[in-house]
């Protein structure tokens, strides 16, 4: 009886796994459109960010397009602060949000899914917390639309 119980609990877990992800179902998953906010004190470039954006996405075999009229697409902001105390150590206070959404129909809306973080951390870790947001947030793209269940 309970080998039968692990059974269906494993079962009804990856069901609903599945139809967690079902809207990020894409009848045409490529390419992704993307739409990047980078916060005014953040000290990266648009291009930099935007790299990191291509490379990742390039590596999950998603072709990246920076169209953020696009209807559905991923939505991606990173903003920093400094205060005085973290200057000396180069640290910054930061959040990062990595979502999907869409404009139409009206109103548009962001999905439930929010791959973010929020913290105090040196450039370098800060770039490997927002890189791992966006792979988490790709792997899940990916998976919803070419992963079969």
């Amino acid at each position: 009886m309970k080998k039968l119980l692990l059974l269906f609990l494993l079962f009804s877990m990856e069901n609903l796994l599945a139809e967690g992800l079902s809207y990020l179902a894409r009848t045409k998953p490529n390419p992704l459109a993307y739409q990047l906010e980078l916060g005014k004190y953040c000290p990266f470039s648009i291009e930099e960010i935007s790299q990191i954006i291509q490379t990742t996405a390039l590596k999950k075999s998603i072709k990246p397009a920076s169209d953020s009229q696009n209807n559905f697409h991923m939505h991606i902001r990173l903003s920093c602060r400094q205060a005085k105390w973290m200057e000396k150590n180069n640290l910054l206070l930061y959040q990062t949000n990595v979502k999907y959404g869409r404009w139409k129909p009206a109103p548009a809306m962001y999905f439930s899914a929010d791959y973010s973080q929020f913290g105090i951390a040196d450039q370098y870790n800060l770039l490997n917390v927002f890189g791992k947001n966006l792979e988490d947030a790709l792997s899940d793209y990916v998976t919803a639309n070419f992963i079969e269940t």
